[in-house]
């Protein structure tokens, strides 16, 4: 691993002038009618986004590490925008404004670091948000707190010099000790999941995640005292063996690949001094998606704000505000795009929402690799539907895949194809990801799907699905459709379309030929 590489450009210009000595000496004097490429990747690691397609606009992305959204900082927040701009909640729990001028967006990133509020370290190469459970440390089954272990492991890389963007990777972190979750952490870089080794509780380590892919177990097993120290130990790690010649491989995923579980294990124990303890079993179940309302530990109530998909207006805000200083309740975002008002009396008519179990990315209003608004695709589902059984969809503009759709029952991916005719929108669908132990991501069913033609696909698999008789979308796709290849799956749907009375178990994979046919005669 000592062998010197070439490094990317993005690695070159760290080495010219590091992150952290570009704030120190040019960000409060640099002009928004001078940025040039190098002043985006440098602003990016202060939460300070904006693209070479569009130079005029902003981002500000704040990082809240999974503590209570307290009512000066929200009100603060509230009292800094306008109706012009844009919110979004992001799916790692982040805030992001939009729609700002450079000069507002720099503003607000001093004004709120003063009151406690960062958007350090929230892009680009860095360590992210630290994430839990929208529940932690008050849920009924928390087994653990959280809250002091996240705040030790912020301590370690937050605002410090030798962290600042000098990652090869982004880095996602997980921490979850309640028994029972809203939302899954596989895909994380660093998961710290609960789990028990005899009589005792602790976590289990999984490494290696990323948007399309899970974490894995790397056989160690950590002591809630142990949790930070180790934490500690694998940042070291990743930044000394990090791969820094190809961006588009240099995640922890990658390094893993390449030089294989056990030896990462070993690059992580350099830099911990105790013997890395072994064993344990996974403790983790999940809330239902749609779920609005969860009793706590102390008897009081937590209420889940649906948002659209993560978009929230100003207006929205002011009344969860109002709303929530009226109970003396608190406020947490969630990495479901959600809000969560914490420490109710009693469940009531609290805030008017439209629950739903769909996650979608930030769509091409937000974001330039966004092939067309997902927010939109994502409300023109057959919700309802969806809702009744449960089933979690990701719903990603791009291969990137922020909507985590690997992770989902069903999942698309945006694309412009010209398969049918003349080139429009559709989606490459994904099914069947088990995701509740993290034990396999979804599959590509269908390579190009049109988005005319969507709805009625999603409903020809709804009534597959009804009629198999299974509790769960998930074990509908664990004992029924793991059992066929991609192809007959797609080939059964189509034919379903059509009206045909057929069997799955009937199908053989179709030559290309014909299946192409089908395709064009449905999707055409």
């Amino acid at each position: 691993m000592s062998k010197r590489v070439k490094l990317n450009k993005i690695e070159k210009l760290k080495l010219q002038l590091s992150p952290w000595e570009y704030y120190r000496t040019k960000f409060l004097q640099l002009s928004g009618t001078e940025i040039e490429e190098r002043d985006i990747f440098y602003l990016k690691n202060f939460g300070i986004y904006t693209t070479k397609q569009n130079p005029q606009k902003f981002m500000l992305r704040l990082r809240f590490d999974h503590k209570d959204l307290t009512w000066n900082n929200f009100e603060l927040i509230l009292n800094n925008i306008t109706e012009n701009t844009k919110l979004l909640i992001t799916a790692r729990g982040q805030l992001e404004l939009h729609n700002l001028e450079f000069e507002e967006a720099r503003a607000m990133h001093l004004l709120f670091k003063q009151s406690g509020l960062t958007s350090c370290q929230t892009l680009t190469d860095n360590i992210r948000a630290l994430v839990s459970d929208p529940l932690y440390d008050v849920a009924k089954n928390s087994v653990f707190a959280v809250a002091p272990l996240i705040e030790e492991m912020k301590q370690i890389f937050l605002e410090k010099r030798q962290w600042c963007g000098t990652l090869p990777r982004k880095f996602n972190t997980a921490i979850a000790a309640n028994k029972t979750l809203i939302t899954s952490f596989w895909n994380s870089d660093c998961y710290f999941a609960l789990a028990k080794k005899g009589r005792n509780y602790g976590f289990k380590l999984l490494v290696g995640g990323k948007n399309n892919e899970f974490a894995i177990d790397c056989g160690i097993f950590v002591q809630y005292k142990e949790v930070v120290p180790l934490y500690h130990a694998l940042l070291h790690a990743y930044k000394k063996y990090g791969l820094r010649a190809n961006r588009s491989r240099a995640r922890l995923f990658h390094l893993i690949d390449m030089v294989g579980i056990d030896t990462f294990t070993q690059f992580v124990q350099e830099y911990y001094p105790k013997k890395i303890e072994g064993g344990g079993e996974l403790v983790v179940d999940f809330h239902p998606p749609t779920k609005e309302w969860f009793e706590l530990q102390d008897g009081s109530w937590a209420f889940r704000y649906f948002t659209k998909f993560g978009e929230v207006t100003k207006e929205e805000l002011e009344d969860i505000f109002a709303a929530t200083r009226e109970y003396n309740a608190t406020i947490r975002l969630g990495i479901d795009q959600n809000i969560y008002i914490i420490g109710l009396p009693k469940m009531q008519n609290f805030l008017p929402g439209r629950s739903h179990s769909v996650l979608a990315c930030a769509g091409s209003k937000y974001c330039i690799y966004s092939l067309f608004d997902t927010k939109e695709g994502a409300a023109t589902l057959p919700i309802e539907r969806l809702n009744k059984h449960n089933i979690i969809v990701g719903y990603s503009g791009c291969l990137k895949g922020c909507a985590r759709h690997s992770a989902a029952d069903i999942g698309f991916v945006g694309i412009r194809t010209n398969q049918f005719g003349k080139v429009e929108r559709g989606v490459r669908l994904f099914l069947g990801a088990l995701h509740t132990q993290g034990t396999s991501t979804a599959r590509l069913i269908f390579w190009a799907v049109p988005l005319r033609k969507l709805n009625d696909l999603l409903q020809t698999l709804l009534d597959f699905y009804e009629e198999s008789g299974y509790e769960s979308f998930e074990r509908f796709c664990e004992n029924e459709l793991m059992s066929y290849e991609p192809q007959v799956i797609a080939y059964y749907l189509l034919l379903r379309m059509k009206g045909e009375e057929v069997k799955i178990q009937n199908l053989q994979s179709p030559c290309e030929e014909e299946f192409l046919a089908l395709q064009k005669e449905l999707f055409s």
